[in-house]
């Protein structure tokens, strides 16, 4: 069991997500057969792991330049017939399918209620601020690794997650 003062000192860790400018969408599409399900599931939560969004069934999205990863992941899984790879400039109804690939409006709406909650806790700064501390990092850490880190201009009017990244610094500045 570890300690308070063990729990303090664990610094939390943000996954990397920074890529650079758009240049364009990478989409994966895959029907692997059923007789292959778990090579198929084990694609499909790679996908996700990089941030890859569902658009429809077998057919994942991300504007970030995954596709040699994406590649290693397939070559290993010996899935090569299986999977197409594509890169698009623009897809039809991007907006819609952006939003519904990634939910952005929930994960909006949670950067929010996280920023309601850490600007309570720091502004009332609890007796034992530093244990709330980690916890609120926890909570951002946690949403940050859902966000898929899109380019500014996918993301909807009033996006909340560079505001909640400067909070998330701010706390873990101020133990």
């Amino acid at each position: 069991m570890l300690s308070t003062k063990g729990r303090l000192e664990i610094k939390t860790r943000l996954p990397f997500r920074r890529f650079g400018e758009f240049d364009s969408w990478k989409l994966v599409i895959f029907d692997i057969p059923e007789n292959w399900r778990a090579k198929r599931l084990i694609l499909q939560k790679e996908l996700q792991r990089l941030g890859f969004g569902k658009i429809a069934r077998g057919v994942y999205l991300s504007p970030q330049p995954l596709f040699s990863t994406v590649k290693r992941i397939i070559k290993k899984l010996a899935i090569e017939d299986f999977v197409i790879l594509i890169q698009a400039q623009s897809i039809e109804n991007e907006k819609a399918k952006i939003y519904r690939a990634w939910n952005l409006k929930d994960l909006n709406e949670q950067y929010e209620n996280f920023i309601q909650k850490a600007r309570v806790a720091t502004f009332e700064r609890r007796p034992f601020w530093p244990l709330e501390a980690k916890r609120l990092e926890k909570e951002f850490a946690w949403l940050y690794k859902q966000d898929p880190h899109l380019p500014a201009q996918f993301l909807p009017a009033g996006w909340k997650g560079a505001e909640a990244y400067g909070i998330f610094k701010a706390i873990s500045n101020s133990y």
